[in-house]
């Protein structure tokens, strides 16, 4: 079994790539068995998109954890159940996990290392900054629906002040179809970058091949931002 420390792998500055798999978990598995997921990259293992039960995760997370990859422990749904299955998944030894807002205030005092995440508006987003640092947050992630490009321009001078106002990492990731938002985020706003495998688990999110070759032009250029 191969374990890792995240906050050698996330930190401010990190940009690092976060590989989103909401595929079915006997496929997921099957991938990363055969070699077909990289285990050099950080993986995203939506549950609730998986069609796995409460009663598979524990044997569903050892596989994965036997496979050696590192990963991130998300469930998106009703808060009673969410919060079953988070507790599950903190017994069966995952890392870190991805807490949206309602069931982060519920599981504020579990040790194990987490992600705060608000999605909505950018103005509540800030407004509620103060919230969820008080939720022992690993991370601050900030998923925001933009429905023009110039609200996602609006928004960046004070995107920018929250990144260099914390002292932990963000992840700042836009919500919606306007071309570049993600690309621009991951390089000037954001610690990690959330990218895809076969399909996106949320809107405006690249693939994990869109996400390498944006990367190879910014190195071509000369960028000293990566």
């Amino acid at each position: 079994m191969r374990s890792w420390d995240p906050e050698k792998v996330i930190y401010r500055g990190s940009r690092v790539p976060v590989v989103s798999l909401g595929d079915r978990a006997e496929v997921v598995l099957d991938a990363f068995k055969s070699g077909k997921l990289d285990r050099n990259w950080i993986y995203e293992l939506r549950y609730d998109l998986m069609g796995g039960s409460e009663e598979d995760l524990p044997g569903f997370l050892k596989e994965v954890a036997n496979s050696g990859i590192r990963y991130i422990f998300t469930y998106r749904g009703e808060p009673d159940k969410s919060l079953r299955i988070y507790r599950i998944s903190i017994e069966a030894g995952a890392t870190l996990i991805d807490l949206d807002m309602k069931v982060a205030r519920q599981l504020a005092d579990v040790k194990t290392k987490k992600i705060v995440s608000f999605h909505g508006s950018f103005q509540e987003a800030m407004r509620l900054i103060q919230e969820m640092l008080e939720l022992d947050p690993f991370v601050i992630k900030i998923a925001p629906k933009f429905s023009s490009l110039q609200d996602f321009l609006d928004s960046i001078p004070e995107a920018n002040q929250i990144r260099k106002d914390l002292q932990l990492p963000l992840c700042y990731s836009p919500m919606g179809t306007i071309p570049g938002m993600r690309f621009f985020s991951c390089i000037y706003l954001s610690d990690m970058c959330y990218v895809s495998w076969k399909k996106p688990t949320a809107e405006g999110q690249p693939t994990m091949a869109e996400y390498d070759e944006f990367i190879q032009l910014v190195h071509a250029y000369g960028s000293d931002h990566i």
